[in-house]
């Protein structure tokens, strides 16, 4: 059975799931995705509408991604262009995120290139990628 990785985007980081779940399918780990973020939605304020969540193949390939504001019940009662504008904020909100990610691993591997060519020991410290 292949196994899914649901990584969360929350509070400037990306929280990678290393354990994974094996799920029959990519449909059923979208489902698991939508209901996982469903709950957490649930035992949260609005402050985690921006959340989202990457979902991931066992080879590392995205399967999709789900968008909090978009399983927000609590955004029902609101006008269509405001729930709009929250769907848009946290896929804006994701895009950061996966960007400045992005530029840590950069300055990571940079700076673990600059020590070997120095050939200087450098210590690495990984907080949320």
């Amino acid at each position: 059975m292949p196994q899914f990785h649901f990584h969360l985007r929350a509070r400037g980081t990306i929280h990678r799931d290393l354990d994974g779940v094996d799920l029959p399918d990519a449909t059923t780990a979208e489902r698991h995705a939508h209901a996982v973020a469903e709950e957490l939605m649930r035992h949260s304020d609005g402050g985690t509408r921006t959340w989202s969540m990457c979902v991931e193949d066992e080879n590392g390939a995205r399967v999709c991604d789900v968008f909090f504001a978009d399983v927000d019940a609590r955004m029902d009662p609101y006008p269509a262009e405001m729930r709009m504008l929250a769907a848009e904020t946290c896929r804006r909100h994701s895009a950061l995120i996966d960007a400045m990610c992005d530029v840590r691993a950069t300055l990571n591997e940079t700076r673990i290139l600059l020590a070997r060519a120095r050939r200087r020991p450098h210590l690495l410290s990984i907080r949320g990628t």
